[in-house]
């Protein structure tokens, strides 16, 4: 019922637009304490208001990024407080869409980027994300859209370039695996470039031939 509202007026304004529900199956109660489990949803502390940040919360990545604070977490998760124009994009659906997702729309995304140019590699990018996206079933664009998030859209992560001290030659485009270390200089890019090379448990210094695939 509180979707219903917002949702006939988007739809007024925006009437080629397609909606569809999906029903999760969680609890909401449940759904925020997982998300409010130590360190799994952070903020800037050093660019967010006081009141956004678990009172002693230590750092857990760069040099600023801590626990966010419960009701932040309640009201960045709920859907209907971003029920616009521009917000709801981030409620896109992400499956593979032959129709919508095309090479032109994966370089108009990477234009401007550290992938515009082929990362000095020669490397045509733009065709590369269209086909994974097509093989995995996943919109390119958020594909996309997911590496700049994650690298800059300059590559301000050395793991976009290979060319993290100590791990040269390792890439991470989208992080998976770059779990925060408050303790270490460069804690969650160094795991994200060691689950890289050895998938899943780092300290073993060997993946299997099924992570290996994935990778």
């Amino acid at each position: 019922g509180s979707y219903r509202s917002p949702l006939w007026l988007l739809h007024l304004k925006q009437p080629a637009w397609q909606f569809a529900a999906e029903s999760t199956g969680l609890a909401w109660a449940d759904f925020i304490a997982a998300q409010d489990e130590r360190d799994r949803s952070l903020v800037d502390a050093a660019s967010s208001p006081a009141a956004w940040v678990e009172a002693g919360s230590p750092v857990y990545d760069g040099s600023s990024w801590k626990a966010a604070a419960t009701p932040v977490i309640a009201y960045f998760a709920d859907p209907r407080n971003f029920l616009n124009e521009t917000d709801l994009f981030q409620f896109e659906r992400l499956t593979f869409d032959a129709s919508a997702h095309t090479r032109a729309g994966v370089e108009a995304i990477i234009r401007d980027s550290f992938m515009a140019a082929g990362n000095s590699q020669g490397l045509d990018y733009a065709a590369l994300l269209l086909e994974a996206g097509e093989k995995a079933g996943i919109s390119p664009y958020f594909l996309t859209s997911k590496i700049i998030q994650e690298m800059g859209r300059d590559g301000e992560s050395p793991l976009a370039f290979g060319k993290l001290s100590g791990y040269e030659g390792v890439y991470n485009f989208y992080n998976i695996g770059a779990t925060p270390n408050p303790d270490v200089a460069n804690g969650a890019r160094i795991n994200g470039a060691r689950f890289a090379l050895y998938g899943n448990d780092a300290d073993q210094g060997e993946i299997t031939a099924e992570e290996a695939a994935w990778l």
